[in-house]
């Protein structure tokens, strides 16, 4: 299913999606007090029936067809039929907490994403949610209380870090730069930009309007929280052109935003992908250099930096890039295919044999993944002599190589 966009920014509370090379998979936790009384209220009620399952999965379907049409009352009145044949259904209590935190109804949507984490306890989204809203209504002590609970699970969430840091402004404790915010990816810009300008008013009550400023501040540097209504707007034109594929119009947008000081990763590696293909190629490998200075220790930057540089036939570049991303993180295959490839377009054919073998026997699908992902993978492989054992390991018919 493709996400939803509301108010220019993509929404997907249903579904999972495949994650980035290097971010570790989605975080489970079990805590056996919600757990146990989760299976209790089991107990108490019994289970949907499968005509009411059908009911609610019509009226779930019907909800996101009103989304795309953007008629959102009329996507909370079918979510809320829907909900009266499954009460604990995790997409429909998800989805109607994200569209009546939409809708400005913050304690409707608090309401939903109580009952989605009473559902399912271990989810880590539904818990960085239900924290926001907590803070954006002003109930402090619950939202201490939550953080208590789930923030040591996974304190390098951004959302986590975003609620300790509004948590911190409110307590007046002392707050210093945190390098971390510079390093979002370009979903976390969008992300955390979308509270900072939407939210702004629930998040000024809460904080005050000089605790806010210092928020913007904190997250996307003085600069950049100079102007917000300026930068929103830019990173709201860049997300719909590069959804329309107008490189053009995104990379005027880009360039905006770097005008304006924004300055994490995300938003810097876009701009250089947008460079690239706008055809300016010295220009966007002139920003891989200047990237990778700048994040010394952020593995997914020498990735994609070495990507790039394979790509323009930068060989030597690359395989430097490489062995950076190899010390940053030694276990990870991704690093190990680049590598391969290097190897193979620099004539070490030799050398990239164990590990394409390797790959192809342990990592089947996200070899043929990042195959597929640029043709200069495809050309590394096309130097191995054996390539077409590799292929057959892949289970890819020789007339299809």
């Amino acid at each position: 299913m493709d996400p939803l966009v509301v108010g220019g920014f993509r929404i997907d509370p249903l579904d999972e999606q495949d994650e980035p090379s290097l971010v570790p998979p989605p975080l489970k936790i079990y805590i056996g007090d919600d757990v146990s009384r989760y299976v209790h209220r089991l107990l108490q009620s019994p289970p949907p029936t499968p005509p009411q399952l059908t009911q609610a999965h019509h009226h779930y379907q019907r909800a996101i067809e009103y989304v795309r049409q953007n008629e959102i009352g009329k996507a909370m009145l079918e979510l809320r039929d829907g909900l009266t044949y499954t009460p604990d259904d995790p997409r429909l209590l998800s989805l109607a907490g994200t569209l009546s935190t939409q809708s400005g109804q913050l304690e409707d949507a608090a309401s939903y994403v109580r009952r989605w984490l009473e559902v399912e306890p271990e989810n880590l989204n539904a818990a960085t949610i239900y924290i926001g809203l907590l803070i954006r209504l002003s109930r402090i002590a619950e939202a201490e209380t939550m953080m208590t609970r789930y923030e040591p699970l996974a304190r390098s969430l951004m959302a986590f870090r975003f609620h300790r840091l509004c948590l911190d402004l409110i307590a007046d404790r002392t707050v210093t730069p945190d390098p971390a915010w510079q390093r979002l990816s370009f979903e976390e810009i969008v992300q955390l930009v979308h509270w900072l300008y939407e939210d702004r008013l629930a998040l000024a009550r809460a904080l005050g309007a000089q605790a806010h400023a210092r928020l913007c501040e904190l997250t996307l540097g003085p600069r950049a929280a100079a102007d917000l209504p300026r930068l929103h707007g830019a990173l709201v034109r860049l997300v719909r052109a590069r959804e329309a594929g107008q490189t053009a119009e995104a990379l005027a947008a880009a360039r905006q935003l770097a005008d304006a000081g924004l300055s994490s990763y995300g938003v810097r590696a876009l701009h250089a992908e947008l460079l690239e293909r706008s055809g300016a190629r010295a220009e966007a490998l002139a920003l891989w250099r200047q990237i990778t200075a700048d994040t010394p220790d952020l593995p997914q930057a020498w990735v994609s930096a070495a990507q790039i540089f394979l790509r323009n036939g930068r060989t030597d570049e690359a395989l430097a890039a490489i062995q950076r991303a190899k010390e940053l993180a030694p276990r990870e295959p991704a690093v190990n295919f680049l590598l391969a490839s290097a190897l193979a377009l620099s004539g070490r054919t030799a050398d990239a044999h164990p590990l394409y073998v390797e790959l192809v026997s342990r990592r089947p699908r996200e070899f043929q993944r990042w195959l597929e992902s640029d043709p200069v993978f495809e050309a590394a492989l096309d130097r191995m002599p054996n390539k077409g054992a590799i292929m057959r390991r892949l289970e890819i018919p020789p007339e299809l190589e």
